[in-house]
């Protein structure tokens, strides 16, 4: 599949409803800083992209105190899935916008009664963030997933064992650094293969 997606976006220095075409996304509030002298967008949110920056409206800003407190520097680290809302309009046309549908750090769904136009209101709900708990695997199966051999042969290249060696012999520091990355570790070791 070829995505277009990357060839649709607006270029702007700001997160647009256009760039969320493609499906929602979650973000890392990474730091959050006033725009002094932007009354509609004064807060801006810096969540891994350098080139962007999430400027939240008005109801999004109510909605993020209301769900994580008015304290901003508390939101550094929390998450929340933004998406395109097509029906959110602008001088009267539907063009789309931002709106968060999921946050982390709270217990239960969150309600507010946000503006929709000058002359309506609407209810907005923002659910719970629950995030998969990440796979972990052992240092068996990582070994039987790449192979014995070949992960001897690389520990003992990389002087972890010596000659006679298995991964079994390995101490907990060595096989606590291999199951943190397993991903690294195959790379690694089918590197190895490869250049033989």
């Amino acid at each position: 599949m070829m995505d277009l997606t990357a060839t649709i976006t607006a270029k702007s220095d700001q997160l647009n409803a256009d760039d969320l075409l493609g499906g929602p996304m979650t973000i890392t509030v990474e730091g959050i800083s006033a725009n002094p002298g932007d009354d509609q967008q004064p807060i801006s949110i810096t969540y891994g992209d350098p080139n962007k920056v999430y400027k939240p409206c008005k109801s999004m800003r109510k909605m993020m105190i209301a769900a994580w407190g008015k304290d901003g520097n508390a939101f550094v680290g929390r998450r929340m899935t933004l998406f395109r809302d097509p029906t959110v309009s602008w001088g009267g046309v539907e063009v789309g916008g931002l709106r968060i549908s999921h946050m982390s750090h709270i217990d239960a769904a969150v309600t507010q009664v946000i503006a929709a136009s000058k002359q309506k209101k609407k209810a907005v709900t923002v659910l719970p963030l629950v995030e998969a708990a990440p796979v972990v695997f052992t240092i068996e199966q990582i070994i039987e997933h790449i192979g014995a051999d070949a992960v001897n042969a690389y520990l003992i290249q990389t002087t972890w064992l010596s000659e006679g060696q298995t991964a079994a012999d390995l101490n907990e520091q060595q096989q606590s650094a291999i199951t943190a990355n397993p991903d690294g570790f195959a790379s690694a070791v089918n590197a190895t293969k490869e250049a033989k």
